[in-house]
């Protein structure tokens, strides 16, 4: 095992803070993975390099104690670094932006405006030509009013997709698996009518070239596959304790046939009491694990790496009492 694929969770948090989590046997990064208030619920994806122990290390970066949940997806193999396209190299995280620091202009991205990243080059990430898409941890921070984040390729017609959605002042992580364009460049787009600091982490990459081989990954550019709000894939809000399937083969840019496991930006909006969203393969059982956490009214996005059932199928089950719609982006996909 080079890297697992992990689902963390803070839970009754005493105090504001962050969460980091690392390689075993590494320093500690100046990065977060999840952000939290006191009392709330957050989840999210981490993608981590394992220690050469096998173990990772979660840092509660708050005053006051966390509880902390862990559900692991899966795993990325190790032995040797990888050589294949489509092949996932991970890193230690490293910050690549932070709109509020001097280095980086220290201004916030404007309202309705994009602010163009070169990730490739820097933090471990080799030049453009080697890369086809990189993983990242993006933060949105003191967001002046509510909006949301699209992350796209640069180079192409910015999709009608989001990776985050955030409220005034919130501090809002998300997992990104982001597709990079014309000169290893990706857009970050502030689709609120105020403006919004960003930081973004990267935690690893994704070799480029034609994949042939099984078990690799092939990013497409984001695309809608799933809103309950507009019938788009399954239609009306998911009803209290129960569970909607989806068919992605073929969809949202992928193909037809030869799709292990998809990777889904899943988000749970207009919710009518609290509860939490569990995603997994179509045609099986609900496994006892979550992927978002909300209260009543919010909206919460989350990435998610799933294996896929019959039919190319995935479940999402609504684990509240209440209905709530779904939002589900796909941005790419791991060969059968």
């Amino acid at each position: 095992v080079s890297a697992v694929v992990l689902n963390v969770t803070a839970v009754a948090p005493q105090g504001a803070g962050f969460v980091t989590v690392y390689p075993s046997g590494a320093e500690r990064p100046w990065v977060s993975n999840l952000n939290f208030d006191a009392g709330r619920v957050v989840p999210n994806l981490v993608t981590v390099k394992v220690g050469g122990d096998g173990s990772v290390r979660l840092f509660n970066g708050s005053p006051g104690h966390t509880h902390l949940v862990v559900d692991v997806v899966g795993y990325f193999v190790g032995g040797g670094e990888p050589s294949l396209p489509g092949a996932f190299v991970p890193l230690v995280p490293d910050r690549v932006l932070d709109t509020r620091e001097p280095r980086h202009g220290a201004t916030p991205v404007a309202a309705r405006t994009s602010r163009r990243l070169t990730v490739t080059g820097q933090a471990g990430v080799p030049a453009a030509d080697q890369v086809s898409a990189v993983v990242l941890n993006v933060t949105v921070v003191d967001p002046a009013t509510p909006g949301f984040l699209t992350v796209s390729p640069t180079g192409v017609e910015r999709p009608l997709v989001s990776n985050l959605n955030y409220t005034p002042g919130a501090v809002v992580a998300n997992q990104v698996v982001a597709k990079v364009g014309d000169g290893g460049s990706i857009e970050l787009f502030n689709g609120s009518t105020g403006t919004v600091h960003v930081v973004v982490d990267v935690a690893g990459y994704v070799k480029a070239g034609e994949v042939t081989t099984s078990g690799m990954y092939v990013p497409v550019t984001p695309q809608r596959v799933m809103d309950t709000r507009t019938s788009l894939g399954a239609a009306g809000p998911v009803a209290g304790k129960d569970q909607r399937s989806l068919s992605l083969l073929g969809a949202g840019g992928l193909p037809a046939t030869g799709v292990s496991a998809v990777v889904v930006n899943v988000t749970v909006t207009e919710p009518a009491l609290p509860g939490y969203v569990t995603v997994y393969p179509g045609g099986g059982e609900a496994p006892l694990a979550s992927n978002l956490n909300f209260e009543a009214g919010q909206t919460v996005p989350n990435l998610t790496m799933v294996g896929t059932g019959p039919g190319g199928t995935v479940a999402f089950t609504n684990g509240s009492v209440g209905p709530t719609h779904l939002i589900a982006d796909v941005s790419g996909y791991y060969t059968a």
